[in-house]
């Protein structure tokens, strides 16, 4: 009985009253499966991200700097994206961008190389301060030019709300 109220209040969270529609906001992420596994490439290692963004209802656009140091990876990302469910406790997020992969060849030598980014980010707003993600990502990286699938988990901090 108990999980059949469950079922029925959870789609209720996403329908709560409406919150902010509007907000710059900071956010830090790291990819799990890299911080607990590793890779085939890496033994277990911080992969982490650190992003800047603003929302307008249902338009975001966010810019995001991503450091991998067991790999000599870098990348510099600029995204744009369409928000649901958008004023309320839960959103979904896709967003598009490209980026520029940094890859360390020697002190001397330093590669660029671009990429095209796909993902998709469930969030849940606590309040108007801040909210906490999950995101998972395909990138097709121009340095290894491979289809790469990843994941994040994070919290963001909304430094204004109109």
């Amino acid at each position: 009985m108990r999980n059949i109220i469950i079922i029925i209040l959870f789609p209720l969270l996403s329908l709560s009253q409406e919150r902010d529609t509007r907000f710059a906001f900071m956010a830090t992420g790291v990819d799990p499966g890299n911080a607990i596994y590793g890779s085939k490439v890496n033994e277990p290692a911080y992969n982490g991200s650190y992003s800047i963004g603003f929302r307008d209802r249902g338009f975001q656009l966010q810019a995001t700097y991503q450091v991998f140091t067991a790999i000599n990876f870098k990348a510099v990302e600029v995204y744009a994206g369409k928000v649901f469910n958008y004023g309320r406790r839960f959103n979904y997020v896709a967003l598009a961008g490209v980026s520029m992969i940094q890859r360390k060849v020697n002190w001397l030598n330093q590669e660029l190389h671009p990429a095209l980014n796909l993902q998709g980010k469930i969030e849940y707003h606590f309040n108007n301060t801040f909210f906490v993600f999950g995101l998972g990502e395909f990138c097709y990286r121009g340095d290894i030019q491979e289809l790469v699938p990843s994941g994040r988990i994070g919290v963001a901090v909304k430094l204004f709300n109109r």
